[in-house]
């Protein structure tokens, strides 16, 4: 997978990196499970709808990719993620960079919360927000802009894996590189085609140095053997100190995105059980 990932981002331009990684297809039988109805009118993206609703609140889901791809592969940890909450969840499609650098996807973000909550009739303060890895980032780029706004805030965010610094810091950003199937390098890239250096360490590119006060309670999994974690556990613990009501679990071994396996390993199904309980009562 990392060489697969690397190799996508070497590509002569970047429409072919997408191509290739839309080629590599990792299908999970929950995609058989749920229901996929796209959206292109207002926002684009998809629904994936549960055979059983647990509850009609539905998940405003930001995919990862770096801020450079959204591979269609992740539409198996959509499926999985509607199946674990047993709630609706839509996946936003955001513009990616370098052809759209920050801060265009939070524009994308904001619009898709102005649709969830005006012409979907959803409460804000009843609405969950997610994201994994990049999109994890933008989640909180969100909530840190509703809060800027002076709007109320959603009921729950949970991350899977965020990049929190795109500054890229933290030990484990090399020294877990022969475990994870992300690297310094690929991380360095798409930072720089985002942001560029001058903005990588912004409070809305950057969480992690963003003040954490008045924040939706949030909900963290991560990898022991993911170059983001400690970043992740910086942040969790930049968070805490500053009052926010946050809750971090990480698998040791576990890689980054390891949720996406599914059923496949344990790990997996444990995480995506516990993100259910979360999801649906609350933080422990």
């Amino acid at each position: 997978m990392r060489e697969q990932f690397l190799y996508a981002f070497c590509q002569r331009n970047i429409a072919d990196g997408r191509e290739y990684l839309d080629s590599l297809i990792f299908h999970s039988p929950a995609l058989d499970r749920v229901k996929v109805d796209f959206v292109d009118e207002y926002v684009q993206g998809a629904w994936f709808t549960p055979p059983e609703l647990i509850d009609e609140r539905p998940l405003l889901f930001f995919p990862g990719g770096g801020y450079v791809f959204l591979p269609v592969a992740t539409a198996s940890l959509h499926a999985l993620i509607a199946l674990a909450t047993g709630r609706r969840l839509f996946a936003l499609t955001y513009p990616l960079a370098p052809e759209h650098p920050f801060p265009a996807q939070l524009v994308a973000a904001q619009r898709a919360i102005h649709w969830m909550t005006e012409r979907q009739g959803i409460r804000l303060e009843s609405l969950i927000l997610g994201g994994a890895s990049a999109g994890g980032n933008l989640c909180l780029a969100m909530l840190l802009t509703l809060r800027d706004q002076g709007r109320a805030q959603p009921a729950l965010a949970f991350l899977l894996s965020p990049w929190v610094d795109l500054t890229n810091s933290g030990a484990s950003m090399v020294a877990n590189e022969p475990m994870d199937w992300i690297s310094k390098k690929t991380s360095d890239m798409a930072s720089g085609w985002y942001c560029g250096r001058e903005q990588a360490d912004h409070r809305l590119v950057s969480p992690l140095y963003a003040d954490l006060q008045d924040l939706a309670p949030i909900y963290i999994q991560a990898g022991g053997s993911e170059i983001f974690v400690d970043m992740i556990r910086a942040f969790a613990g930049r968070a805490g100190n500053q009052g926010a009501q946050i809750q971090l679990d990480v698998w040791e071994k576990m890689i980054h995105c390891f949720q996406s396996f599914g059923d496949d390993i344990p790990e997996a199904r444990a995480a995506l059980g516990q993100l259910g309980q979360v999801v649906n009562y609350g933080l422990s």
